[in-house]
């Protein structure tokens, strides 16, 4: 009886012993692979989050450049003013406007170049005798100021024709050096035979 006594008792105390440590292993081991299936899904939602936010940079990148690109030339336009606009800032600063450049066969466009480098254009030039908004009344008014003004058209036509006189005056000197030396050798010419003529008549 003491025998059996003793051995149940020895049993359940191994019992006891054992299932909690059985019990915790096999909670540890679940634990285990608890994190690491948590650790392996946190990596890939990283790396997947990661991928994204790459992907999502370059698509936004792509549209940002493509919309960039597709802008109308008119947003990349020279700011403009009206002749008004700009007889306003004549009479207020007119020490700061550097010059006034006219271009087109009528000189209906120009450009105005501040000291500072800023460009503008004005809108509204229009050829005329008697509105204000003609290209020659503006400039007359700018030069009263002491603006320096430029019509380009009339600037490559004085070029063109000083490169015409200068080559038309190369020729005319290169035409009077052979003409120079003509005469010379008609003058040498006549000499000989007139050499000639008094030999024949000594003979």
């Amino acid at each position: 009886m003491t025998r059996s006594v003793l051995g149940t008792l020895i049993f359940s105390i191994t019992a006891a012993v054992m299932i909690p440590s059985s019990c915790g292993f096999a909670n540890y081991q679940f634990a285990k692979h608890v994190r690491s299936k948590s650790a392996k899904h946190r990596s890939q939602f990283v790396l997947h989050e990661r991928r994204f936010s790459r992907e999502d940079f370059m698509k936004t990148m792509v549209v940002g450049l493509g919309s960039l690109t597709s802008l109308p030339p008119s947003s990349f336009a020279m700011p403009s003013l009206t002749v008004r606009e700009f007889s306003v800032i004549l009479k207020d600063s007119y020490k700061s406007v550097k010059t006034v450049e006219f271009f087109g066969s009528s000189g209906d466009r120009a450009t105005v170049t501040l000291l500072d480098g800023t460009t503008f254009s004005i809108s509204d030039l229009y050829e005329s005798p008697s509105d204000p908004r003609s290209p020659l009344k503006l400039a007359a008014v700018c030069r009263e100021y002491g603006i320096n003004t430029k019509f380009q058209l009339l600037e490559s036509l004085a070029k063109k024709d000083g490169r015409n006189k200068v080559y038309m005056n190369s020729r005319v000197a290169e035409a009077a050096v052979k003409q120079e030396a003509k005469k010379q050798r008609m003058a040498l010419d006549e000499a000989q035979r007139l050499e000639a003529v008094e030999l024949y008549e000594a003979e």
